[in-house]
């Protein structure tokens, strides 16, 4: 389908392309640090309802709601 010179002439424009300065060096950084401030705010917002459950004296053996 492609020969040598045809593979060798996409990788080369391909390399060209790609320019790394600090606009584009910073982006993964940013988008790392959104991810990890994410999955934090995902596991907080469960240790909150499961502090607040056990302040209220949630009991899942418990059967019904009368104390």
């Amino acid at each position: 389908m492609f020969d040598f010179q045809t593979t060798a002439f996409l990788l080369d424009a391909a390399a060209q392309t790609e320019q790394v300065g600090p606009g584009t060096a910073i982006i993964p950084i940013a988008v790392g640090f959104l991810v990890a401030v994410g999955i934090c705010g995902f596991f907080m917002r469960f240790a909150m309802k499961k502090g607040e459950m056990d302040r209220k004296g949630y009991d899942p053996n418990k059967f019904g709601k009368g104390k």
